[in-house]
């Protein structure tokens, strides 16, 4: 921890989500397809309930631990044969020496 050159700043990929129609894609974009999913099996009320179980849940989920949970868990405790394709420009986590 005393080495300079082992501190990096947080990238904006990591810090900041991207947005589908203004709502974060991980919400909306999941949402969609199970209703797409249950509409193409004609049941609509099914996949409607589904879906907005989804988003709820995971939006009462990002209230409490912030806007990019999924994304920054990942990150940290994906092994790196999942994390590396996903963040391609951002250091290992093993490099876990942060500058905030």
């Amino acid at each position: 921890m005393d080495n300079p050159a082992l501190f990096f700043n947080i990238p904006k990929q990591l810090s900041k989500g991207k947005t589908f129609l203004g709502f974060p894609s991980d919400e909306v974009l999941p949402a969609l397809v199970i209703f797409g999913v249950f509409l193409a099996g004609r049941h609509e009320a099914v996949g409607f309930v589904l879906a907005a179980f989804w988003f709820l849940g995971l939006h009462s989920i990002k209230k409490t631990h912030g806007d990019n949970f999924i994304r920054l868990t990942l990150y940290w405790y994906a092994p790196d044969s999942l994390s590396a394709p996903l963040f391609a420009i951002t250091p290992s986590a093993e490099k876990r020496y942060w500058i905030h």
